[in-house]
């Protein structure tokens, strides 16, 4: 009986675990997509979108079960039990990986851009139709204002602050493209006028 309650117990306790962590990615995703909305954006046609991608093949560590594990953990190779193969190494194993890259060009202000995200883990042919699918990609502007810095040197007017200026940035969210590892991606820092 008390092997029962314990047991209960348990699976109520990892059900309730499941479901805050499902509500916690939930309310991440929320809280992104409402600071992105109070972002400045402007949208690019998908002509001016390129993609390139290409397929490789790795030698990877799987479990019983072959899913791929992590070479960077040591605790793969060892085991209390000598019957727990779930996320043990059991072999070696070929596996195809893609890794496609983006290529995107625009104007903003006066200013040509031009910027390569690369490394994204996704097949090129899937990345073009959901890029297509979705008619345009969306660039938001971040608008750094700055930090005051405390400096040891002086200016003209004798005053130990000045305003560090980090710039604004351009973000690209693809999270459209419903992979793992692929969220919003910062293309880099753009000219202030």
């Amino acid at each position: 009986m008390e092997k029962l309650i314990i047991s209960v117990l348990i699976v109520v306790v990892f059900i309730i675990y499941k479901l805050f962590s499902k509500a916690e990615k939930r309310n991440t995703a929320r809280k992104l997509t409402h600071f992105l909305k109070n972002q400045e954006s402007f949208t690019i046609d998908f002509d001016q979108v390129n993609v390139e991608g290409f397929m490789f093949r790795e030698n990877v560590e799987v479990d019983l079960y072959d899913r791929e594990l992590s070479s960077y953990n040591d605790e793969i190779y060892l085991s209390i039990e000598p019957f727990d193969f779930k996320g043990k190494y059991h072999k070696n194993k070929n596996v195809s990986k893609f890794s496609s890259q983006l290529k995107t060009t625009f104007n903003y202000r006066g200013s040509e851009y031009k910027y390569i995200i690369s490394g994204l883990p996704i097949n090129e042919i899937t990345f073009r139709m959901r890029i297509y699918q979705q008619k345009h990609l969306t660039i938001y502007v971040f608008k750094d204002n700055g930090a005051q810095v405390k400096s040891t040197l002086r200016t003209a007017n004798n005053s130990t602050d000045f305003n560090l200026m980090m710039g604004n940035y351009f973000f690209v969210d693809l999270r459209f493209l419903n992979e793992k590892g692929i969220g919003v991606i910062k293309l880099g820092i753009c000219k202030t006028n």
